[in-house]
């Protein structure tokens, strides 16, 4: 079930706030940015972004195969939403999904899925 996390709560959640630090040097809008990004989409999958790291390790702990990762269906779920609801362009949503797989990367947590995001809307 969604919920509709604020930017505050993005910002204050322990993950993220160390996602920041790993960041450090990186400008105010780029940070702003993640902020934005991680808000819609833990918001679209209700999960903060604590829990979505925290899901996405026990999947790699597990070995779970990229098609049986729940991030993948999350983005997946995601990258239709975007397309469908939101009519986002094709770099936008790109942009969105590079913003959300960097945040996980910060803390080594590889692999993350490759998602396919259509070029044209039929």
């Amino acid at each position: 079930m969604p919920v509709n996390f604020t930017f505050e709560d993005i910002e204050n959640d322990p993950i993220f706030k160390k996602f920041v630090v790993k960041k450090k040097g990186r400008s105010v809008g780029t940070l702003k940015n993640y902020v934005f990004t991680l808000k819609l989409f833990c918001s679209f999958i209700g999960k903060s972004p604590t829990e979505l790291h925290d899901i996405h390790r026990e999947d790699l702990r597990n070995r779970a195969a990229e098609f049986d990762m729940r991030l993948t269906e999350y983005l997946d779920d995601y990258v239709s939403y975007l397309i469908e609801e939101q009519e986002y362009t094709y770099l936008t949503i790109k942009a969105n999904i590079g913003r959300i797989l960097s945040f996980l990367h910060a803390f080594k947590l590889r692999p993350t899925p490759e998602i396919e995001i259509p070029k044209k809307r039929f």
